[in-house]
């Protein structure tokens, strides 16, 4: 699918602090986001150059598609790309309608999660590829994570609270796991049933 509004892809760029050139029907897209069930989800995901331009213009893409479908983080995976990339971007609202930004947006490239905490918590997940329903997942409460960026640049970050439950739930994804896999399954349910 096409986006209408160029200036949202180009506020993009800039987000991202892109100065390449892109063909602007090469970055203007939103992919269809592969659901529970599907193998590409489950299958093995490969390392990627982040200097090729066509990994680049995934990424855009992956952008797209994370705020066109309104999540806070996608995989390549699940855009049907087995590649070893995922994007979060946590912004919380208030009651009040005020911004947040808890985690800016941050594109993982070739991430290695280095080490995990041993204080845990229990909270509600949700994923796009499961849209509508959510379930407990029980997760580390702080994360050290290897990755590039999306201009190469080696990081190595640690994550604390739901910015690192953000980051190992697509973490996850690279390694072919989706969150009811290892959520409480009791706790299933539509999130029309949640107070969120």
């Amino acid at each position: 699918m096409k986006l209408d509004d160029l200036k949202y892809t180009k506020d993009i760029l800039k987000e991202l602090e892109l100065k390449n050139k892109y063909d602007i029907d090469d970055i203007n897209n939103v992919y269809d986001i592969i659901t529970v069930g599907n193998d590409i989800l489950r299958a093995k995901n490969d390392d990627v150059d982040i200097s090729q331009k066509e990994v680049q213009k995934l990424i855009i893409n992956m952008v797209n598609s994370l705020y066109y479908w309104n999540g806070c983080g996608i995989a390549a995976p699940q855009v049907g790309k087995n590649l070893n990339i995922f994007i979060v971007k946590i912004v919380m609202t208030d009651e009040n309608e005020k911004e947040d930004v808890v985690l800016p947006l941050t594109v993982f490239v070739n991430p290695k999660i280095l080490e995990y905490s041993k204080d845990t918590s229990v909270e509600y997940e949700g994923c796009l590829s499961i849209s509508n329903y959510s379930a407990k997942v029980e997760r580390s409460n702080s994360i050290k994570i290897e990755y590039q960026d999306i201009h190469g640049e080696k990081h190595v970050d640690i994550f604390e609270d739901f910015a690192a439950r953000a980051v190992q739930h697509e973490y996850n994804h690279l390694q072919g796991i989706v969150y009811t896999d290892i959520a409480d399954m009791k706790t299933f349910t539509l999130n029309d049933n949640l107070d969120l």
